[in-house]
């Protein structure tokens, strides 16, 4: 009887589990995030940090101050983007487990003279150590809909590589699988200029939306807590034996 109650207890744990990954906690960047070095967004808690000498702030995209980018005033940059040496951190309390990100302005090419431009993105475990992914926009044809990921999660192209009228954006979902970070660094890095084209202009791109997992540490405490009574059953089953 009592194994099938942990059976059923294990069940259940597995909807909560799935249950949160459908209850995302989605933060789209907005003017809140402006003129700011650091800021704390206050429904999911997560802090965005931009690199030394920056500011987070906001670019139209798709709607209104809907990507979010370093603005460096001391240099000639894109303003708004995450340009190569430039970055935006997100930390939180416990820990990060991503549903999906959404980027913009990530372009393959053609349009402004771009590289097949490089998002990456720098995760830190829970134990120190760091896993690199890249999300590259890569030009197969005019159409400017692809895009390759590093990670095990899938890419979707909600907006073309193209203009007029596209904005280059992407979204990637499960992009890092069951990793659980303490922080994740957005930057930049040189792209290869695809065949046939001319390239003059290298990475950079914005920050548009976040979707988490809420309160993974809880969910895993959790699991943890009914491996611990299943050990404790088996023991008590070997002892009366």
């Amino acid at each position: 009887m009592l194994a099938r109650k942990l059976l059923i207890a294990a069940g259940i744990a597995g909807s909560v589990l799935t249950g949160a990954a459908q209850a995302a906690i989605v933060v789209n960047v907005n003017g809140a995030f402006d003129n700011k070095a650091s800021y704390t967004e206050p429904t999911s808690g997560i802090t965005f940090t931009a690199s030394a000498g920056g500011l987070l702030n906001t670019t139209n995209i798709l709607g209104t101050n809907d990507g979010v980018g370093v603005d460096r005033t001391s240099v000639s940059d894109n303003a708004n983007e995450i340009e190569i040496g430039e970055t935006i951190t997100l930390s939180t309390i416990p820990a990060l487990a991503f549903a999906s990100f959404k980027v913009g302005l990530l372009f393959d090419g053609p349009e402004f003279g771009d590289y097949q431009e490089i998002a990456t993105f720098t995760g830190t475990n829970l134990t120190g150590a760091e896993s690199i992914y890249r999300l590259t926009a890569t030009y197969t044809s005019a159409a400017g809909v692809t895009a390759t990921w590093s990670g095990p999660g899938t890419v979707v192209n909600l907006s073309p590589a193209v203009q007029p009228g596209g904005a280059a954006v992407w979204q990637v979902n499960n992009p890092f699988g069951d990793q659980v970070f303490s922080s994740l660094v957005l930057g930049a890095e040189p792209g290869l200029c695809a065949p046939g084209l001319t390239c003059t202009s290298q990475s950079d791109y914005a920050l548009m939306q976040v979707a988490l997992v809420p309160e993974p540490s809880e969910y895993a405490m959790m699991l943890a807590g009914l491996a611990a009574v299943g050990f404790m059953v088996r023991r008590r089953r070997n002892a009366a034996a």
